[in-house]
């Protein structure tokens, strides 16, 4: 369990990135709670670049090329 100031910027941070993603924050966390894998795997790497402290543009630029290869990966 995070610290309550972590948990805050955590979530700051979480938003800044939806933003920046274009991303719906009511949407996304609704499909989030309904464990929907598209929206599960981009909060896993918003909080793994959170993590390793990344700032919000190298976690949007990783976010953008994971997609991209994640969608090579999957394109059938």
């Amino acid at each position: 369990m995070m610290p309550i100031e972590n948990d805050e910027l955590h979530y700051q941070f979480c938003l800044e990135i939806l933003r920046s993603l274009n991303f719906k924050r009511k949407d996304f966390f609704v499909k989030l709670a309904h464990d929907i894998p598209y929206e599960r795997m981009i909060y896993g790497w918003i909080n793994k670049m959170f993590e390793q402290g990344k700032t919000k543009e190298e976690t949007v630029e990783f976010i953008y090329k994971a997609i991209y290869e994640w969608y090579l990966k999957n394109d059938d």
